[in-house]
């Protein structure tokens, strides 16, 4: 392809793959949920998947922004959203 007139177009893939493959099958247990909690802060859920960890964060009333790498959105769940 050419070359972009933004010059960040390319960092979504560059950046959510290898958090996707490290982290994809990862189930968060109490101890997590409660140290994420106590932060207090805003979280990043990057490589979110199937949302788990946003759920799970958001049910214990942490402010999540769940973000997902667009070409790894299967066609379906790219039509239900």
């Amino acid at each position: 392809g050419g070359v972009s007139a933004d010059p960040r177009a390319g960092w979504v893939p560059m950046a959510f793959r290898p958090l996707t493959r490290a982290f994809h099958s990862v189930v968060p247990g109490a101890d997590a949920v409660d140290a994420v909690a106590r932060l207090n802060l805003p979280i990043l859920d990057a490589a979110c998947g199937n949302g788990y960890w946003t759920a799970t964060l958001r049910a214990r009333g942490v402010e999540v922004i769940a973000a997902v790498d667009p070409s790894s959105v299967s066609a379906s769940a790219a039509a239900a959203a």
